[in-house]
Formats: C-alpha cells, sequence, structure tokens
C-alpha cells in the first residue's frame, strides 16, 4: 500500500485521509480534499509558470517544458514541480479561507510568514551584461554543455542506484534469518562496495527508506520484515488467497487483507522477540486490547469486524499449516481460533446498530419515482442532442464526458445496476447484443461485475433507440482519444476502465438540474425500496435478480424502512384487527375423538395348557369392560341401564397390570406365531399326510403284483 507524506506533520502514513481526520481533526471536506492532493501530487497545474529563473513562461504542461531545461537534474525538475503544485494548492487553501465556511479550517500552509521564501525553488540571479566577446560567448556555451552531460551522468547513476537498492531490497526478503550466510555475504558485499563508490557517495538512500513504512508510528522490528520466517509466512499467505490468476480488484483486496494482519502482529509483536516462533500470539489479553485501540482509533465497526475476520482467517490458515518455526502446540491454536469466534460474535450486536444507524442515513438520500422519471426523461432528450455535436467538427472529450455522464445515468435509473456494471461493459459485448425478432429489444449480457459468480452476466435491454445510441457511438470512437485501440465502452485515452464516470454522472445529474448529488449505489438503494413497496413477492424477486442482488442482500443494505404513510397504513391494519365481533377460542368445550386402547397381551401363567402358539389375548368384551366409560360417553345415557342408578350397575373390573419384562425374561418368553403362519403349517403337514398315505397305497399295490 503506498505511503505519503503528511503536509502537516511531514511523517510518512499509508492511510492519509484517517490520520489527518484523527490526528489533525480535519473536519472540511475541501480541505481534506487539497491536502490529500497535495501529499499524493496528484493536482492539476495547468497554466502555470515555469519556477525556472529568467523563464517564467505559461504552459499547460509545466512536465514536458522542463524537460527542455537541460541544465536541472531529474531531482530539481521534480523538487520544481513540487513547488508548483504546492503554490496552488496553498492559493486554494487562502481562497477557501476567505470564504469563511462553516467548519473551520485547521491548516495554517497559508498563513506561514515564510511562505514566499518557501515556494521558490531556485534562487534568483542577478543580471548581469553579456559579454560581447566571442571567445567568451563559445566558453559559456561549452559550459553549458559540460553541465548538462554531468546532469545527464547524475540522473544515470541516481537510477543505478534506485534500481540497485530495489535489489537489495528483495535480496534481504528473501533471505533467512539463518542459514543463508552465503546470500547474506554476498549482498553485504555488494552494499558496502556501493557505499565506498565515490561516485555514488553524494545520493544514497536513508535508513528510513530501507524499511518498509506503515501508518503507525510503532513497527514490527527489522527482524521480522527482512528475512525472517514470519515475513516468508506471511508472503506465503499473501500467494495463496492470491491465487494462479487475480483480478486487479481481487488483488487490491488480498493487499488490503494482508495491510490488516500485519497491524495486528505490530501490535502483537511489540517488545517481544524470537518472533518466527510466533509465541507472541498466545496472549489473550493483549488481544482484547488490541480490539479496544481500534475502537480508540475511531473505527467503524464494520471496519472492526473487516480486522477480526481477516486476522481469524489468517490464524486458521496458521492452524492448519504451521510454519515449521512454529512453537505454538495444537491445544493454544485452537484456544486462538476460539477467541477469535468469540470476539466476532461479541461484535454482531455493535455492527448491526452501525448497520441500522447507516441505513436510516440512507432514507434522506431516497430518490423519489419522480426525481427517478425526471432523469429518464431528460437524459433521453440530452442524449441525441450530445451526439449530434460528437459528430459533427467540434468534438471534444468534455462532449465524451457529458454523453458518458447522460448514457449511465439513463441506464442506472432505468435499471439500478452498480457503477462496475457501467465501467466493465465491453464494445464486444455491445457489438454481440441480439434483437429479439418479436419485441425488438436488444439484449447485452456483461460477463465481469461484482455478482457474476452467482447470477451470471448482468443485462441491460434497450430498445431500437437506445441501442442506436451506442452504435453512434461507437461509429465516431475512432475520431476520440484512445477510441482507436479502446476495449470497453466508456473508454479514456488509456486502456483502462474509465474511473471516472461517477463524477461524469454527478455532473449530468446537476446538468438536468435533479437535487442532490447522489452516486450509483443510492438509484440501486431507490429502485430497491420501491419495488419492495410496489410489486407483489415475485416481481420483486424478478427484480432483485435482473439487479443482479439478493433479496436479503437488499433487506439488509439497500432497503430502507417505512416512511411516516406506510407505517400509518400498517397501524389501520393493527386497528383493524381489534373490530368486530370476539372469535377467540377461549371457553369453547374441545370434543376430543374417541382413541382405541391397543390391546395388551399378558404372559401366559404357568397352569396354562402347554400352548406354544403364544399367551392368550383378551376378548373384545373383556378390552371393552377393561376401558370402562369414553370421555365423552354420559353416565345418564348408557342403552338399556340410562334408567337406573349408577349404584345399581355392575362394578367395572380394573385394567390389569402389565408385567415388567426384564431383558432375561424377554429371552426366556416363548415365541409368538400368527394365526396365518399356524394355518400355513396345518396345511403343509395336512400334506404330508396325504403324500405318504399316496406312497403306502402304491407301495401295496406293488406287493399284490
Amino acid at each position: 500500500m503506498p505511503t505519503f507524506n503528511c503536509p502537516l506533520c511531514t511523517r510518512m502514513y499509508a492511510r492519509m485521509s484517517q490520520h489527518l481526520v484523527v490526528f489533525h481533526k480535519v473536519q472540511n471536506k475541501d480541505e481534506r480534499k487539497l491536502l490529500l492532493a497535495l501529499a499524493s501530487g496528484r493536482t492539476n497545474i495547468q497554466g502555470c509558470l515555469c519556477p525556472v529563473p529568467g523563464c517564467g513562461k505559461p504552459t499547460t504542461r509545466i512536465d514536458r517544458h522542463l524537460k527542455r531545461h537541460t541544465e536541472l537534474t531529474i531531482s530539481e525538475k521534480e523538487t520544481a514541480m513540487w513547488h508548483c503544485k504546492r503554490k496552488l494548492v496553498i492559493e486554494k487553501i487562502a481562497a477557501l479561507r476567505a470564504t469563511n465556511p462553516e467548519v473551520p479550517i485547521v491548516s495554517t500552509l497559508d498563513l506561514s510568514p515564510d511562505l514566499d521564501e518557501a515556494d521558490v525553488p531556485f534562487e534568483e540571479e542577478d543580471d548581469e551584461e553579456e559579454c560581447s566577446n566571442p571567445g567568451c560567448k563559445t566558453k559559456i556555451e561549452n559550459l553549458r554543455l559540460q553541465i548538462s552531460s554531468l546532469n545527464s551522468k547524475v540522473d544515470t547513476l541516481t537510477s543505478a542506484l534506485n534500481e540497485l537498492t530495489q535489489k537489495y531490497r528483495r535480496l534481504k526478503r528473501r533471505s533467512e534469518s539463518r542459514g543463508a550466510g552465503r546470500l547474506t555475504k554476498e549482498t553485504r558485499r555488494l552494499i558496502s562496495s556501493v557505499e565506498s563508490d565515490p561516485h555514488t557517495s553524494t545520493v544514497q538512500p536513508s535508513s528510513t527508506d530501507l524499511e518498509p513504512s506503515t501508518s503507525q508510528q510503532t513497527q514490527i522490528p527489522e527482524e521480522s520484515f527482512h528475512g525472517s520466517a514470519l515475513n516468508k509466512f506471511v508472503e506465503d499467505y499473501r500467494t495463496n488467497q492470491l491465487g494462479p490468476d487475480p483480478s486487479p480488484k481481487h488483488t487490491d483486496n488480498v493487499n488490503a487483507k494482508i495491510y490488516r494482519i500485519k497491524k495486528f502482529l505490530t501490535y502483537m509483536a511489540k517488545g517481544k522477540s524470537g518472533l518466527s516462533t510466533l509465541v507472541f500470539l498466545n496472549q489473550t489479553n493483549r488481544i482484547h486490547a488490541w480490539v479496544t485501540s481500534l475502537r480508540h482509533a475511531q473505527m467503524k465497526e464494520t471496519t472492526i469486524e473487516y480486522y477480526i475476520q481477516n486476522v481469524s482467517h489468517f490464524i486458521s490458515y496458521l492452524a492448519e499449516t504451521p510454519p515449521p518455526s512454529c512453537r505454538l502446540s495444537k491445544t493454544v491454536l485452537i484456544g486462538l481460533k476460539r477467541e477469535m469466534q468469540t470476539i466476532k460474535k461479541s461484535l454482531k450486536r455493535k455492527v448491526a446498530m452501525h448497520r441500522t444507524a447507516v441505513k436510516t442515513q440512507k432514507e434522506s438520500r431516497v430518490l423519489s419515482k419522480d426525481t427517478l422519471l425526471k432523469c429518464l426523461s431528460q437524459a433521453k432528450q440530452a442524449i441525441p442532442t450530445i451526439l449530434n455535436l460528437l459528430e459533427s467538427d467540434v468534438a471534444t472529450t468534455a462532449l465524451q464526458w457529458q454523453f458518458y455522464g447522460h448514457m449511465s445515468a439513463y441506464l442506472a435509473a432505468l435499471y439500478g445496476h452498480r457503477g462496475g456494471v457501467f465501467q466493465n461493459m465491453l464494445i464486444k459485448e455491445v457489438e454481440e447484443a441480439k434483437e429479439s425478432e418479436s419485441e425488438h429489444i436488444f439484449l447485452i449480457n456483461i460477463m465481469s461485475h461484482k455478482t457474476n459468480q452467482v447470477f451470471g452476466p448482468a443485462q441491460i435491454a434497450l430498445t431500437r433507440e437506445e441501442y442506436g445510441w451506442m452504435e453512434r457511438f461507437l461509429a465516431i470512437r475512432k475520431r476520440l482519444p484512445g477510441g482507436k485501440t479502446a476495449k470497453f465502452f466508456f473508454f479514456t485515452s488509456t486502456t483502462n476502465i474509465c474511473k471516472k464516470l461517477i463524477t461524469y454522472f454527478r455532473e449530468a445529474w446537476k446538468s438536468m438540474g435533479l437535487p442532490g448529488n447522489p452516486s450509483f449505489t443510492d438509484i440501486r438503494t431507490s429502485i430497491a425500496s420501491h419495488a419492495k413497496f410496489t410489486h407483489s413477492e415475485d416481481d420483486r424477486m424478478k427484480i432483485a435478480k435482473f439487479m443482479c442482488h439478493d433479496v436479503q442482500t437488499a433487506d439488509r443494505f439497500y432497503v430502507t424502512n417505512l416512511s411516516t404513510k406506510q407505517a400509518i397504513e400498517h397501524r389501520m391494519l393493527f386497528e383493524a384487527a381489534l373490530q368486530g365481533v370476539d372469535v377467540s377460542s377461549a371457553g369453547v368445550k374441545r370434543h376430543r375423538r374417541k382413541m382405541e386402547r391397543p390391546r395388551k397381551r399378558v404372559k401366559a401363567s404357568e397352569g396354562d395348557s402347554g400352548d406354544t402358539s403364544g399367551s392368550p389375548e383378551k376378548s373384545p368384551e373383556t378390552n371393552q369392560g377393561e376401558e370402562g366409560l369414553s370421555e365423552t360417553d354420559d353416565p345418564g345415557q348408557s342403552g338399556e341401564d340410562s334408567g337406573t342408578s349408577s349404584h345399581d350397575r355392575s362394578p367395572v373390573p380394573s385394567p390389569t397390570k402389565t408385567p415388567v419384562i426384564t431383558p432375561m425374561r424377554r429371552k426366556l418368553r416363548p415365541r409368538r406365531i400368527s394365526p396365518t403362519s399356524i394355518q400355513m403349517v396345518k396345511k403343509i403337514a395336512q400334506m404330508k399326510k396325504v403324500k405318504n398315505k399316496v406312497k403306502r397305497a402304491i407301495l401295496k399295490r406293488k406287493a399284490k403284483k
């Protein structure tokens, strides 16, 4: 992750925006943008005057102009560029302070008394009269040529030193803290030879340049970053996460994950030695303190959740494939995994509350249906006009950006796709769109987007008129910068995607006179909310699938809560539920259906005859007597006995208690044979008797003969 020098405290930080807000309390957004532009160097200095003494030429490309000054070295040219950008940013800060904004300006760069002196990169030379002697002029020209050649040599040596420094860093990272003696000796010999070279002694990297910088002042000891087993293990984890063919987005996500893991290791390893053993991770109290430090850094709950998820995944990877130098037992690793799971569980409530608060804030940014319809109608009128201007001789990049803004606004208000869908839309995909013969609709399938693994390609259905806009733009794209080699529909002068598409969208939104300053996500949220409260559940599922997002995800992040009008309608439903006759089931006698009790088998007594067919069963009359009266029978209405009193009836026999059968008794019980089996046995025995009689009769007849 790149690091920059803070323009206020001149320290190196990776999260510069967070540092300005948390440490310097820069709350003004415009001021923070200017300071971030000054730190990163991304400042537009078109029309700036050349800072070289004696030149002062106004130019739109100061970088190209400075190349003509061969008397300057590369470092001097970079210094001149930096001073031009710094002067422009300070002027903008002074102009912002003059407007007296509601959020006060914190920085004092424009109030410094030695501002003019600091912004002069070169000292003014005294104007001297040139000598009219031709020999002097020739000597001056020769000296200038020598200076130019010396500057080119300095630049060559500086570039060679930078390459050598990079090689040194790579060698030192690859080398192990143990067992890499030959490689270490060669590296040290190479560095010592470079440091002893008198030609390169003027430009040497500082000790801070040779060490990786982080956004915190406390860093992991040097041995953990340069060639240690811990650093090698982290790099192996990075390789495992990247996979064989990572996309640029996936690479950025993995780099962010490694950054968070290194922040965790930095905190845990502070003041410890022998980091390759990973024993410093076995500190539960310090893990809890690390979570507390994230909150003290004023991180949001969702950001803390990302940190903990990344660290938890890293510890799981460590538990499954520990390095050879690891001295943590399996019990300790399981305990660390359990601890991270507990921390994640403790964050669920706070994360849910934070998401609810963010969801409530989104309600103010939800666009009404009238606004979205107005966007569609005005964009539909503006796009043909812009295309007419692009097809004429006055085609400029400004018109190209206007077309991008209006076209993306029209498609976003129509389908609610993410901005990445429009950015990744290829020219090939637009040209391969097929027209439906019945509906005359062109369907564009965009393969590369965020949720293509779940929902497949993102689709955009266009009418003949809408698809004609795209065809007209593709017909003139070769006249625009980068159009000949363009791959994406919304292309730029380079071959990359249009990263400023959201800027062009907001400019078009503002030019149409629509309220607010929404993003593609705000439009997506609005469409998902309107679909929930307007359409049926089946239609809402269709819209969600076409937008390439899950309904549960929409309810969790996109769809807003009920409005005041909708809440009143729900209240009326509650009030209507309390009106009318009380039809509650309380006090109503429920009749139970009469259930027959299963007949119970009783073990045969010892005095019974030797019946091997099983214990005798009670007759239905006996069972009926055992059951007695059912729950629904009335004692006063029982057939012939209805006129008699209850004491005249015969006593009802009590049910026989079922004997307890132990496992041993169950083995000794006689085998029970069903009546069907008994009949079959009798038939077989009878057939055998008949067969024997037939055989005897045949034998008798043979004997008589």
